[in-house]
């Protein structure tokens, strides 16, 4: 979309995902990559004016994921074995803290989006550049997932769970947002 604003032009570059769906939505990704999500049959005027419309928020959330801190990877293997098993050896220590809350298996991998997850099952996967960060940040992490063999969703349940077992939850979170997986 090219907006025309006095004496610049400036431009917002975005992708279009279309299926069938009702409403529209916009997905900025920490790359800040724009996505937007829309009906199938939705005219590209559309789109454009609904960019329009949110350019603000838009603008304002770049310049928020410009001032993220990457945290990416090694390249060479014998690093990321070596990332991997401390991720584990610290993942694994804060799973012990938790004897009631044990999960099916642990997994360190590479994930590009997310810090951690969880299956129905019970497996936990932790982002391998999780151990890269904070101490603290990792252990909101784990026990993030650690929550989910409880509450398989972000209820009010599962958030007063999260905060029972790390009161300052909440402070983490915000703490993580500021790191980018690169």
């Amino acid at each position: 979309m090219v907006q025309s604003d006095g004496w610049q032009e400036r431009s917002i570059s975005y992708t279009v995902v279309r299926s069938r769906r009702k409403t529209m939505a916009l997905i900025l990704r920490p790359d800040n990559q724009l996505e937007v999500r829309c009906g199938l049959t939705l005219p590209q005027v559309e789109i454009e004016r609904f960019i329009g419309e949110k350019e603000s928020w838009i603008r304002r959330k770049m310049l928020e994921n410009s001032r993220l801190t990457p945290v990416q990877a090694p390249h060479e293997q014998n690093q990321l074995t070596a990332l991997r098993q401390l991720t584990q050896q610290k993942a694994l220590a804060v799973i012990e803290k938790y004897p009631h809350l044990v999960p099916s298996q642990l997994v360190i991998r590479r994930q590009r989006r997310r810090w951690g997850s969880c299956s129905k099952s019970g497996l936990i996967s932790i982002n391998l550049c999780a151990g890269l960060l904070p101490d603290e940040l990792l252990e909101y992490i784990v026990v993030h997932e650690l929550c989910h063999l409880v509450y398989f969703d972000h209820s009010a349940r599962f958030h007063h769970l999260l905060e029972q077992l790390l009161p300052d939850a909440q402070v983490r979170k915000k703490d993580l947002q500021r790191y980018l997986i690169a």
